[in-house]
């Protein structure tokens, strides 16, 4: 017999991928919007609020009861420029002490030396 003509050569198999699921950043529109949030028993999730610098823990329980704790978020400094900035600091509060202590203490045209 003959071998039939292939013209896409031989491909190996290859298992289908998964499909990842859907990752996202959740928000809400202050604290008043924790309440919409609906979670599986004894889960968790992390939720930004768009009107502040704040992100919720929020956690359910055993029954599916959402308790949320709130936490402050701020940019992350380096150590150099945090120690630059308490310099920088430092050095204005001098400078202000300086300035108003030489305010104080003005020569009279009294004391004439």
């Amino acid at each position: 017999m003959y071998q039939p003509f292939n013209p896409y050569g031989v491909m190996p198999y290859q298992p289908p991928r998964p499909a990842l699921p859907q990752q996202q950043i959740v928000t809400v529109a202050g604290a008043d919007s924790l309440a919409q949030i609906q979670l599986a028993p004894n889960s968790s999730m992390l939720v930004m609020d768009q009107s502040a610098p704040i992100v919720y823990l929020c956690q359910s329980d055993g029954v599916g009861k959402v308790s949320a704790a709130a936490y402050d978020i701020a940019p992350h400094k380096d150590k150099a420029q945090a120690e630059r900035e308490s310099m920088d600091a430092r050095l204005s509060a001098l400078e202000a002490a300086v300035k108003r202590l030489e305010g104080r203490h003005e020569p009279n045209a009294d004391e004439s030396v």
